[in-house]
């Protein structure tokens, strides 16, 4: 039985989204990972990541959080278009 008397029919894993991320970048490296739009000079464009370079933004994104003061357990909104 799961939390709150609720029955889970999902079996779920114990690795965090960022090990998943970790293992995805070591396994497929250089890979696109992510295709971003966006305009420049009223132009559309796309940025490309590879899984490196997503893990390295997430790294730096939570090296930023923490120097704010968040840590474990904080919880963290996020907007985004």
């Amino acid at each position: 039985m799961g939390t709150g008397g609720r029955v889970s029919i999902f079996s779920m894993s114990s690795r965090t989204i960022f090990q998943v991320l970790e293992a995805t970048a070591a396994r497929y490296g250089e890979a696109t990972a992510l295709v971003q739009p966006y305009t420049e000079d009223a132009e559309r464009r796309f940025r490309t990541w590879t899984w490196n370079q997503y893990k390295q933004a997430a790294e730096e994104i939570a090296a930023g959080l923490r120097r704010l003061g968040l840590g474990k357990g904080d919880i963290v909104a996020i907007n985004s278009e």
